[in-house]
């Protein structure tokens, strides 16, 4: 892929037109610490004079939106590289779709409402008071509100009658005032099994998605938002495959955890036994590299990056993968479009693979 100035989405010297490479077999492409290690930015847009708040992908990965304090909302090719259109310049309220048919959930500081496509009234609400953070679970049969430090799970065919299962996020995690945890967003891990809370504070979590009084990590070492909270709720977001969290941070740079590595150390014991230990209060851990999660997660779950991407120079607030290609999204004032670096080891499989749907 080639976002460079004189991308015009033709296709690179001596490739096969796009047809006949779209009909040969590719190999599916797995994500690694080295690849997403070599993702570097690839193409900065700065079409918005205040934050962007939120984006999202279509379906296909082709589309990237982003809507932001200034009340713009424009559209970016991503396989072009260059900006779709501007569709209107109002507030934009964000929505969650559901993985499986035309229902979403709307938020609003009274009420989490379910409305479905296919109807012009509401199809049931639950009252809240506060500020939630809403999130479906990939098998559209179950959605997540949080309010505070309190998440809810609900059966969409019954949510009327109540949760079936309410949790205190961090509460199981040793020295952590879970009180103080407001949360911002969530999101489930492509499995289902997980569920990524994210805060502007100074740590995000990641909670048992079957057990919610259980949260197995709480992701530290980039620097919180302090003060503020709801800039945006996309501080930080799972990779397509569930394996890795990236995240933004208040100094500009993209922080990425190795949750899948972390999850086998936590089960073989293999932790660091000095909780807390040069990742309190919001510090940074500018360059530091993988070398095994184990002298990277803590006794008490605490869990540090094992890589730091240069990025903006402003907070990064919010920030997304493209659910097809290995293409990550961020934004702080200005829009980055990420790619791994071409020279890293095992990427040739990505561009082989890319030339189908991305050149």
């Amino acid at each position: 892929m080639d976002f460079s100035s004189n991308n015009n989405g033709a296709h690179p010297a001596g490739a096969a037109p796009a047809a006949a490479v779209q009909a040969q077999p590719f190999p599916a492409l797995v994500l690694t610490a080295a690849l997403l290690s070599s993702l570097k930015v690839a193409k900065i847009f700065k079409d918005n004079s205040q934050i962007i708040t939120s984006l999202d992908f279509d379906d296909s990965g082709t589309k990237c939106v982003t809507s932001a304090q200034d009340e713009s909302l424009h559209v970016y090719d991503c396989i072009t590289g260059k900006q779709d259109k501007t569709l209107f310049s109002k507030k934009v309220t964000a929505l969650e779709m559901s993985p499986l048919d035309d229902q979403f959930l709307a938020g609003s500081e009274e009420a989490v409402r379910l409305w479905d496509l296919r109807s012009p009234n509401c199809q049931g609400a639950v009252s809240i008071v506060g500020r939630p953070a809403v999130a479906w679970d990939p098998s559209g049969i179950v959605f997540a509100v949080a309010l505070g430090c309190t998440l809810r799970l609900y059966d969409v065919k019954i949510f009327d009658q109540g949760p079936f299962e309410t949790g205190m996020i961090g509460q199981s995690l040793l020295g952590v005032n879970h009180t103080a945890i407001v949360a911002t967003q969530l999101e489930f891990s492509s499995d289902g099994k997980y569920i990524l809370v994210t805060t502007a504070a100074e740590a995000h979590y990641i909670v048992d998605a079957y057990r919610p009084n259980t949260t197995r990590f709480r992701l530290v070492g980039h620097y919180s938002y302090g003060n503020e909270v709801f800039l945006s709720g996309g501080e930080a977001c799972w990779t397509p495959d569930g394996k890795f969290v990236v995240s933004g941070s208040r100094d500009g740079n993209i922080y990425v955890w190795d949750i899948a590595r972390a999850m086998a150390d936590q089960m073989a014991g293999l932790v660091n036994g000095t909780p807390g230990v040069g990742n309190t209060g919001g510090a940074g851990v500018n360059g530091v590299e993988h070398g095994g999660s184990g002298n990277l997660l803590s006794a008490n779950g605490e869990l540090k990056p094992f890589k730091v991407l240069k990025a903006h120079g402003s907070p990064s607030h919010i920030v997304a993968f493209n659910p097809k290609f290995l293409m990550m999204v961020s934004g702080s004032t200005e829009l980055a479009f990420w790619e791994p670096d071409p020279n890293a080891a095992g990427v040739d499989a990505l561009h082989d693979f890319s030339r189908g749907g991305r050149h």
